[in-house]
């Protein structure tokens, strides 16, 4: 009867042709010390060996359950398996990448102690297809730079701290994998969208992010890896499209905190909590045309939309640093208006 007990946690896998990587990323999970869990696989019919590795992995351990399934897309899947996980804690295993040992015994053992928390957070460090630390690379992220050395402390983040932050930050949580997520959180705030595109995780992190407590582990337990047939574009982050998606997710995104805290949702002011995205979305755009009046033009056709964003970012623009301390700057002041300073605290 023990393929009947229910695990403490389960970590979901979804596969399409990641033959590469997979194999180092079933031994990261196989070496784990916290051992109470299952593996849900769900492979899109891979062409390239994944689903033959997986079969043999599976014959030697009961706890990999795995199946196949129709490719139609990427979040599609990633909801297909937490639908057929069981246990009282997510894990989402991105296939091409790694962890420590410990990590899993450590964020559940977190998770145990603060019950008032729903998501545990681990820093991150990214690695190269070889495996090789790039040093300095995760100190760089904008969500690192924002929390300085905090994020090097135990710490908790109350709802909605870090769904704000996601109006700024381009993301607060980088990847799943920094995550261990209490299965109740997707029966509170849903699966994943899948109409994002490779950047839906965004939308669902600041859905979650505003209305579940975070718990931070400041121990690096996750490696994200850098290749060429990722998902996840970083420089796509940069472009104009890019940041109207973000805006658009945002929008997607807050009407959650009208079931959940409609007090707090009706203090917010869309038109603030949009303005860095926006001014993000105009310097890309006028970086992207070539020709002077196609900046014109871009330029004039924003503000006619939004005159309250020229007005905002004029005033800026004149009075304070023309750089990323800026966005800093005006999120905190958004932050400390919605009276959310004190929603951090160490532990």
């Amino acid at each position: 009867m023990e393929h009947l007990k229910t695990p403490k946690i389960s970590i979901v896998l979804p596969s399409l042709n990641n033959r590469e990587y997979l194999e180092e990323r079933f031994q990261t999970i196989l070496n784990q010390t916290f051992t109470d869990w299952e593996l849900v696989i769900i492979d899109n019919y891979s062409d390239d060996g994944a689903w033959q590795l997986i079969e043999e992995f599976a014959q030697k351990d009961s706890r990999f359950k795995i199946s196949q399934a129709p490719r139609e897309g990427i979040y599609i899947n990633w909801n297909n398996c937490i639908r057929l996980a069981r246990g009282e804690y997510i894990y989402i295993a991105t296939n091409d990448d790694t962890m420590k040992p410990d990590c899993l015994e450590k964020m559940i053992r977190g998770l145990e102690a603060h019950p008032e928390c729903d998501i545990c957070h681990v820093k991150c460090e990214i690695i190269n297809t070889k495996g090789k630390v790039l040093k300095g690379y995760w100190e760089k992220l904008v969500s690192s730079q924002f929390y300085g050395d905090l994020i090097n402390k135990s710490h908790i983040r109350l709802a909605p701290y870090d769904g704000i932050l996601y109006c700024a930050l381009g993301t607060v949580y980088f990847g799943p994998l920094q995550l261990l997520i209490r299965r109740s959180v997707f029966d509170k705030v849903g699966l994943f969208r899948s109409d994002w595109g490779p950047e839906g995780d965004f939308e669902w992190g600041m859905r979650a992010a505003l209305v579940c407590n975070t718990l931070h582990i400041p121990e690096t337990l996750v490696a994200w890896r850098i290749h060429s047939q990722q998902s996840t574009n970083i420089e796509a982050h940069k472009t104009a499209d890019q940041k109207i998606r973000f805006i658009e997710m945002v929008q997607a995104a807050l009407p959650i905190l009208k079931k959940y805290n409609p007090e707090f949702y009706q203090r917010l002011r869309l038109e603030k909590l949009l303005f860095i995205y926006k001014r993000q979305q105009l310097r890309a755009g006028i970086k992207e045309t070539t020709q002077f009046y196609e900046k014109v033009i871009y330029f004039w056709n924003l503000f006619q939309i939004n005159p309250t964003f020229l007005v905002e970012f004029l005033y800026r623009r004149t009075f304070f640093p023309r750089n990323q301390s800026d966005d800093f700057t005006y999120i905190r002041q958004e932050l400390k208006r919605l009276g959310l300073e004190q929603y951090i605290s160490l532990c």
